[in-house]
């Protein structure tokens, strides 16, 4: 009989063995050209080295990311965890409002000179305002990142993403209205129409570094606000902006809130709390009679009551986003945040990456015939990964996100430095 069981013990390991071993299945979709057919080869080339996650569904790599967000946040106080530090720019937005973009500078900067050694920084002399901080660094490509709803430059994914770049790109992380400790100027949060915001910046970085190349990433919900900010200025996009991605973002808002329902409203009532939070902090900024617009300080206790009870997603855009921004009903908001009516106008290079056991972002709500009808577009779908998770490796789990994008980004740079 213990012959039976070690025979069971072998054979079952000997199996999932070769399961560990097994590749992700990878859908690399795009249109036919040059561009693209060069970005598939690279990326099936790294992909074919990448086996699949251990023991991690989509839920658990969702959940690791969390975890590790948490973990960090203490091991910081002890260590040093990142190369890099944040210097934080005020930005002031058409509408008055104000919000934080985060510039991240490398601790240990190598002075240009002769012998090339790297030195680490006082604080005093990390400022973006001294007209002398090139002499310490002088990138000629800059990367704009936008984090996920709710999220700020603080979060885990961002600062590895930073960290990641840092080498290479000037980053500068944008933080959506009321987060990244700083307070709502107005009633305008977390919503599709911020991507006029995001456009703000974009447009003020690339005029001011015309000589840079100017590149964007955003996770989630900025993946979405991204996408549509480069598709309703494309027209207006300045020439040294070189190529954008998008990472786990919602492409329908709709189907999106609508799948949030999923694992018992776990993810749903997480979004929503720092959400209805975020505006309870902010009441009197929102309702200040010298700047409230008449007509929202008319809807002040409607909206109040609203906020403190909503309890998905899919009731903040249904009872209060579309009170704010004047759409006439839920169908109209939810259309024009489609992304199917924006994603043909992107004129420039754009990545988008999603993955098929995202517990968030349903993989069904991505229009990818209308991203294939763009031949600007490449899409990467890959088995795993969860909501920007992107974990894999087999004993030891490694995060697959920095490769792909950096391949793009370069062969963009390339291609449009050798035309």
């Amino acid at each position: 009989m213990k012959f039976i069981y070690l025979l069971g013990i072998c054979i079952s390991s000997y199996y999932f063995m070769r399961w560990l071993k097994k590749k992700q299945r990878l859908h690399l979709l795009f249109s036919d050209n040059k561009f693209t057919q060069i970005f598939q080869l690279i990326s099936l080339k790294y992909f074919e080295n990448i086996p699949k996650a251990y023991l991690l569904t989509g839920h658990i790599q969702t959940f690791l990311l969390e975890l590790s967000n948490r973990i960090i946040e203490v091991l910081k106080k002890f260590f040093r965890v990142y190369t890099f530090k944040y210097e934080r720019e005020i930005f002031t937005l058409s509408d008055g409002a104000e919000i934080a973009i985060d510039h991240a500078f490398p601790i240990k900067i190598p002075i240009q000179n002769d012998d090339q050694e790297s030195v680490s920084l006082p604080d005093s002399l990390i400022d973006i305002n001294s007209k002398n901080h090139k002499t310490y660094r002088d990138y000629d490509k800059i990367l704009i990142i936008v984090p996920g709803i709710t999220s700020s430059s603080e979060d885990f994914y961002i600062k590895y993403f930073v960290e990641d770049f840092i080498s290479e790109f000037d980053c500068k992380v944008i933080n959506s209205r009321g987060l990244g400790g700083m307070k709502l100027y107005n009633e305008k949060m977390i919503c599709s129409d911020l991507y006029h915001d995001v456009w703000e910046y974009l447009f003020k970085i690339c005029t001011l570094n015309n000589n840079k190349k100017v590149f964007a990433t955003g996770f989630s919900y900025g993946g979405h606000i991204l996408t549509r900010c480069l598709a309703e200025y494309a027209q207006k996009l300045p020439s040294n902006f070189y190529a954008g991605c998008g990472v786990c973002y919602p492409s329908e808002v709709e189907k999106t809130e609508l799948f949030l329902d999923n694992f018992y409203g776990i993810y749903n009532r997480s979004i929503v709390n720092n959400l209805k939070n975020m505006f309870i902090r902010n009441i009197d900024n929102i309702f200040d009679l010298k700047t409230c617009k008449k007509n929202i300080y008319e809807q002040k206790e409607y909206l109040i009551n609203t906020m403190k009870n909503i309890k998905t997603m899919r009731e903040y855009s249904m009872k209060y986003l579309v009170k704010i921004l004047n759409y006439k009903d839920s169908d109209e908001y939810y259309s024009i945040c489609d992304l199917k009516n924006h994603i043909w106008k992107i004129n420039v290079p754009y990545l988008s990456w999603f993955t098929e056991d995202d517990p968030i972002v349903p993989i069904s709500s991505v229009q990818f015939k209308e991203y294939q009808k763009n031949s600007n577009t490449v899409t990467i779908v890959s088995e795993h990964g969860g909501h920007l998770g992107l974990i894999s490796g087999t004993l030891v789990p490694k995060r697959i996100l920095k490769q792909p994008i950096m391949d793009f980004f370069k062969l963009v740079y390339i291609l449009r430095e050798h035309r």
